[in-house]
């Protein structure tokens, strides 16, 4: 709910700082490492399950974001597996993730693992970066299966300072750190294209993620036992540029593709598949080559760049400086924010707004504008329009009571559960030995008269709130009684409302009964939080 630390930076820089510091020096998950100069965003596989629901709040001050996968897609996968990354000696590992499989489906998802933020030649954060799924289709006179490869888009936090300090000091956000270092810093990257320069980030990031891909589709390919009937690529954003660069080193680059010299990396196994069909259609995607790198790609793959309105980041305003071009047939929806001539150059309107501009870099804004420019040229009625849901995958709410809204005809008690996975507790628990010694420290703190005791006040109170969660014998209510007493003494109030909530989700939701507990003496303190949040 809070995954680059937002509540942290409310008070100070140097108290967020302190608080990742903890979370490097402690390490939660088991193997996890992450560099001095990177936020240590963690990422817990345990939880990857594409039937469950998603709720997140990026950082203060944000919606909620709810997210859950469209069933048509969700009910037809048999396995969920987890690719990590090879550590030498040892290969790709792939692993089946248990718990959300469906016996009768015919298709199968690989979570793919790679690094972002990589600089000078120093490893970056691991983390999720897409997903292989093979899906099965069923025609007339055939039945096969697509190979569909997804790459995700960046995770921010707060934008401006993921930006400034990607941009001007390659630290901080390790996804904005790859971004920030594909804006200008154009390379020969043979791997990737035998043509021209690309992109430095992406292309250091696709270097080290494209063995999981290719393990993936090994795996696939000994399963399935035939080619597919075809590839398709995408992704968002930073998704997009490294689509864009796994496209290129699959057709272009020397040790995957059909023109490579020397010993070529793809597995005899895969040599049957139609790589020289593979697709690429990107969605709000940065450009990603110089015009030798851009010139060869267009020449060789087939590529749509989809971009709704003014996207400030596909813009050709820093292309011109920086000397770097699109892949791909430009496909233009429009939006409110478009000028009369609409184009990639034509950003200089006064009257343009721009929290438009960036509303149209919007994963869901481009999703739900495409659908209705495609219903404008569909032959069949809009209802028909196939495999498209008729409820769209996201959804924006003001509080999380709105959220339990949605799951009213779903008990929403066991919703939140299944969101909460069997860990959340000890999370919490981990959380506060996280934040306990960050305020300990004198420099989370603005000085003040009266620091000394602030800081006395907090730490005695988190204590407590965690002797009284460890606390068997004590009802909910009781707890929540204690528990709120001791977090409405903390100094911080942003923290002590986020505990309050934390606790809450802990103490109400994830209790073990089906019903959710009586809270006479807290119900109305609950609805506050809860319609807050």
């Amino acid at each position: 709910m809070d995954p680059y630390y937002e509540q942290m930076a409310l008070k100070s820089r140097s108290r967020r700082d302190n608080f990742m510091a903890e979370i490097r020096r402690k390490q939660p998950i088991e193997g996890y490492n992450c560099p001095d100069y990177l936020d240590p965003i963690v990422s817990d596989y345990t939880r990857i399950d594409p039937t469950k629901p998603c709720f997140t709040k990026p950082e203060p001050g944000d919606k909620w974001s709810v997210f859950q996968a469209p069933q048509a897609i969700t009910n037809s996968i048999n396995t969920t597996y987890i690719v990590k990354m090879a550590l030498d000696p040892k290969p790709e590992e792939i692993f089946p993730k248990n718990g959300n499989n469906h016996q009768n489906g015919n298709d199968h998802l690989y979570c793919f693992e790679g690094e972002t933020g990589l600089r000078n030649g120093h490893g970056g954060l691991k983390s999720m970066m897409g997903f292989v799924l093979d899906k099965e289709y069923q025609e007339k006179s055939s039945t096969g299966y697509d190979i569909h490869i997804v790459f995700r888009g960046s995770r921010s936090g707060w934008v401006v300072r993921a930006f400034k300090e990607g941009f001007f000091s390659s630290k901080g956000n390790p996804d904005w750190v790859t971004d920030t270092d594909s804006i200008f810093n154009m390379v020969e990257n043979t791997d990737i294209s035998k043509f021209g320069k690309c992109s430095h980030g992406f292309s250091d990031s696709i270097d080290n993620i494209i063995r999981q891909i290719i393990a993936s589709l090994t795996n696939i390919q000994q399963r399935r036992n035939t080619a597919p009937r075809a590839i398709y690529v995408t992704g968002h954003s930073l998704g997009g540029g490294l689509a864009a660069h796994f496209a290129s080193a699959v057709s272009l680059g020397n040790e995957y593709s059909k023109i490579a010299t020397g010993v070529r990396q793809m597995p005899d196994i895969l040599e049957s598949w139609p790589w020289e069909r593979l697709s690429l259609i990107t969605f709000g995607a940065p450009a990603v080559g110089d015009k030798d790198f851009a010139y060869a790609f267009n020449s060789k793959v087939y590529a749509r760049r989809i971009v709704l309105g003014l996207d400030a980041i596909t813009t050709k305003r820093r292309l011109k400086i920086a000397k770097v071009e699109h892949v791909g047939g430009y496909v233009h929806i429009p939006s409110k924010t478009d000028t009369k001539n609409n184009s990639d150059t034509d950003t200089n309107n006064s009257n343009i707004d721009e929290s438009g501009i960036f509303n149209d870099h919007e994963p869901m804004n481009i999703r739900t504008k495409l659908i209705q420019w495609a219903q404008k040229w569909e032959v069949t009625p809009p209802a028909t329009l196939p495999d498209v849901p008729e409820n769209p995958p996201w959804q924006k709410l003001d509080h999380f009571e709105n959220v339990l809204d949605m799951f009213q005809n779903n008990n929403p008690k066991s919703i939140v559960q299944k969101w909460l996975g069997t860990n959340f507790s000890q999370n919490l628990r981990i959380y506060l030995n996280y934040l306990i010694p960050t305020l300990e420290k004198s420099t989370s703190y603005t000085v003040t008269v009266g620091t000394n005791t602030k800081q006395e006040t907090n730490i005695r109170s988190l204590n407590k709130v965690k002797l009284i969660l460890s606390n068997i014998a004590m009802t909910p209510d009781e707890k929540l009684t204690k528990i709120f007493e001791e977090l409405n003494k903390i100094t911080s109030k942003n923290i002590g409302e986020y505990l309050k909530f934390c606790v809450i989700l802990d103490v109400v939701y994830n209790h073990n009964n089906n019903q959710l507990p009586n809270l006479p003496n807290n119900q109305t303190e609950v609805n506050r939080i809860m319609n807050k949040i």
